[in-house]
């Protein structure tokens, strides 16, 4: 006999057969897989038990089947990229909001301004060779 497959709802298996034209029953000689098309997020997920039975006995096997959405490999990108902007919006909101006195202005120089006292000899020495003239 062929193995007979079956979807559990409320409580009460029922054959699967193909009246939709989307389940798919490939029986092989120790071998038995169902394939289902075009999954159906509300109808498909469920219980799905296979019964085979032979001359040596009978043995059952139940599967649960779940259907995720095509955008829930999106989700974890999208968190990361919330976390992201607001990370942004914070840090931007924290720099308008600095005081005033804490913000360096760009005229004023930050440090002390170095100088290279080599140039300002060779300059001392071209003012003092000009005047000798």
């Amino acid at each position: 006999a062929l193995p007979i497959w079956h979807k559990k709802v409320d409580d009460e298996l029922i054959e699967i057969n193909n009246k939709s034209g989307r389940f798919f029953i490939v029986n092989k000689d120790n071998y038995t897989e169902l394939s289902i098309v075009n999954l159906q997020l509300n109808e498909d997920p469920g219980e799905y038990s296979c019964n085979a039975t032979n001359m040596v006995g009978s043995f059952s096997v139940t599967t649960i089947l779940r259907v995720r959405s095509h955008l829930a490999p999106l989700w974890p990108f999208l968190g990361i990229l919330a976390e992201i902007i607001i990370l942004v919006v914070i840090i931007v909101v924290y720099e308008k909001r600095k005081r005033p006195d804490e913000v360096p202005d760009d005229d004023e120089p930050a440090g002390p301004m170095k100088t290279n006292s080599t140039n300002n000899h060779k300059d001392k020495n071209l003012r003092q060779i000009g005047r000798a003239h």
